[in-house]
């Protein structure tokens, strides 16, 4: 979709799949656009490219699709707040996608973009709320998405939805976020436990957002980096603490402060309003029995007592976590990346991921940085990365497995076999 600066700015080169115009190019003058989620429908990557950098310049969320099968899949995960449409998509299929939006339980307006030689009148039968002709100012486009209000209403309400970064399906993760839920509405002592990547951090500060707290201080601290007389220094700051206090790898405390963290935790601070979260990535009560933590410690820690599963035991919502996440990670690298293949989701499903989410966030965010997009396809894992993966060739997808000669062979040797 093609987005025209002012005549006497200099036209940027033509922008690859992951590039971005300079902010120069565009001069926004002095719209202002209640920000929302956009998906751009767009055959060109370069237009596309250009198009997601100047509307996420002016605060927008752009999910960036390029064939009608993809953006309806999109649409129906992200249900976009607007729509732009590429009428010049192949074949007939934006004709097609058009009623599809239109027809949809979810309403979101579309803005049709067309070549000067298609027929308006055509675009607008489609049931556009604009349609716009190419080549399209940036004050064009963002006042046609000014007058589609009605996307204003869904976007403060996802506003308001508590914690919109935890999302998931699974039986699970709906339980995890009733627990948080729940423990947000008291006021006693929270304890986190599960592996390292499963969210304990996210968790805690979602538990002080939705809880009657939420304007009062959260204030995190880690244990594990507290020792000698510094870590009491630091931990008599809590004393007059009020609000909550996250107390990270609480059982990695040094030994000579857990008196001090008791004494503390015991008074309640100075106002005695102070709210503990603990959090830890080992098994608390396996360390009380061998020993390592004090039990009277872990009793006043353990009232609320909240559990994290592992990514792999999260069914499908690895899927749903890389596909909510990746559009992020590529507008954070100035990349061009929507989605994974099916061949990828089938890897996904059959990785240990003892990384958990942040394991699958630092893979996703590799491939974006060093590939080319829209999608994530099986070619991009190398072998290194697969073995990094803990993966085994039988238990690649059977796509991957069926080439048993690459196991444990670098890129360059599996590039001399396929030539």
């Amino acid at each position: 979709m093609s987005i025209r600066g002012k005549s006497n700015a200099a036209k940027p080169t033509e922008a690859a799949q992951c590039g971005v115009a300079s902010p120069s190019y565009f001069d926004l003058g002095s719209i202002s656009v209640t920000a929302a989620r956009i998906l751009l429908v767009e055959h060109s990557p370069s237009m596309g490219g250009r198009t997601a950098a100047t509307l996420r310049t002016e605060g927008f969320e752009v999910i960036v699709t390029r064939t009608a099968l993809e953006a309806l899949v999109r649409f129906r995960q992200d249900r976009p707040d607007i729509i732009i449409l590429d009428l010049s998509l192949p074949r007939n299929d934006a004709a097609d996608l058009a009623s599809d939006f239109l027809s949809a339980d979810h309403l979101a307006p579309v803005i049709v973009v067309a070549e000067a030689d298609l027929s308006t009148r055509q675009s607008a039968a489609l049931g556009a709320a604009s349609v716009l002709v190419r080549p399209v100012r940036e004050t064009v486009l963002l006042s046609a998405i000014r007058k589609a209000r009605p996307f204003e209403v869904q976007k403060l309400a996802r506003d308001n939805e508590p914690c919109p970064e935890m999302f998931g399906s699974s039986p699970a993760f709906h339980a995890l976020r009733s627990a948080i839920d729940n423990a947000a509405r008291s006021s006693g002592p929270v304890f986190l436990t599960g592996d390292s990547g499963t969210g304990k951090s996210l968790a805690a500060d979602c538990i002080h957002r939705i809880s009657g707290r939420a304007k009062e201080p959260f204030l995190t601290i880690n244990c594990a980096a507290l020792s000698g007389e510094a870590g009491a220094g630091a931990l008599a700051g809590i004393e007059a603490a009020y609000g909550t206090v996250f107390l990270d790898h609480v059982c990695d405390l040094d030994p000579a402060l857990r008196a001090q963290l008791l004494y503390l935790i015991e008074n309640g601070g100075a106002d005695r309003s102070m709210r503990i979260i603990s959090a830890t990535n080992r098994d608390p009560r396996s360390e009380v029995l061998q020993g390592r933590f004090r039990p009277e410690l872990f009793h006043r820690l353990d009232v609320l007592p909240i559990h994290f599963p592992l990514l792999r035991d999260r069914e499908r919502d690895v899927i749903d976590i890389a596909n909510q996440k990746l559009p992020e990670l590529a507008a954070t690298e100035s990349c061009f990346f929507t989605a994974v293949s099916h061949d990828v989701e089938e890897l996904f499903l059959s990785l240990p991921w003892t990384g958990n989410v942040r394991e699958l966030l630092n893979v996703l965010r590799g491939i974006a940085t060093f590939e080319e997009g829209p999608i994530i396809t099986l070619d991009m894992f190398s072998p290194p990365l697969l073995r990094s993966l803990r993966i085994e060739g039988s238990a690649l997808p059977e796509s991957a497995a069926s080439c048993p000669e690459w196991t444990d062979k670098t890129l360059a040797e599996i590039e001399r076999l396929v030539i």
